[in-house]
């Protein structure tokens, strides 16, 4: 009995199945898509182990060292970097410069990455596909002729990034309008309607849009880019200021 209870003690103090499957995630969430079909209760004990608020600079070329140890540069096709709130621009910069292979990348809400990031993205991810830049409020139109040379661009979110004005927009646009089959701007004050013509023009393959909280767009505009983005599926007019 002496020896059975020994043993439950030992049992006792070994983690459980479900603790090392969320701290495996924990470390690893900066390149799983996506956890929210996850109970509730295993997102909050994961949150709890992993908080991308609390990561600074020194900490990326750590993570990236572990994350090559069990996933290759070459084969490491998404990044998650939402919230990093402490992580500067250089930093993000130099990281991302080590992920070639990379399609994916959410750096929504890391509000100190600028212009920097956008160019080394530009200039090392030639295969990125979908760049969540929401809340990114260092990027300027510089930072949008960077993402104007992103020549794989499929979706792009630009969502509070109140530095932009009517030229990065068009810039993008422009260059990349052909391919662009996402595209959020929504609460970018300094877009006037003059963009939404634009867009209208060069983008008419896009069938996701949002131009939410829009103070300068009229209703004509939406109209035209209803009309000429004949794929469209999804308007998203929230908090729309009709002139």
């Amino acid at each position: 009995l002496e020896q059975g209870r020994q043993r439950g003690a030992g049992c006792q103090s070994c983690p459980s199945l479900i603790h090392l499957c969320t701290c495996f995630i924990s470390k690893n969430l900066h390149i799983i898509p996506s956890v929210d079909a996850l109970p509730s209760h295993l997102l909050d004990s994961i949150l709890e182990q992993r908080s991308n608020e609390a990561m600074v600079d020194q900490d990326l070329p750590f993570l990236l060292a572990v994350t090559f140890q069990t996933t290759p540069a070459e084969r490491l096709g998404f990044l998650n970097f939402r919230s990093c709130l402490k992580i500067t621009d250089p930093a993000m910069a130099l990281a991302v410069s080590y992920c070639h292979a990379l399609r994916r990348i959410d750096l929504s809400f890391s509000e100190l990455v600028g212009n920097k990031t956008m160019e080394s993205l530009a200039c090392s991810c030639s295969l990125l596909e979908s760049l969540s830049a929401v809340g990114c409020r260092q990027i300027t139109d510089d930072g949008c002729t960077s993402i104007a040379g992103m020549k794989s661009l499929r979706e792009l979110e630009l969502e509070l990034c109140n530095k932009i004005t009517d030229m990065g927009i068009q810039s993008i646009a422009r260059n990349r309008g052909s391919s662009l089959l996402t595209l959020n701007l929504g609460d970018l004050r300094q877009m006037s309607n003059i963009s939404i013509q634009i867009i209208a023009d060069h983008c008419v393959d896009l069938q996701s849009v949002s131009i939410a909280g829009s103070m300068q767009v009229m209703d004509l505009d939406v109209e035209d880019l209803c009309k000429r983005c004949t794929r469209l599926q999804s308007l998203n007019l929230r908090a729309w200021f009709v002139f």
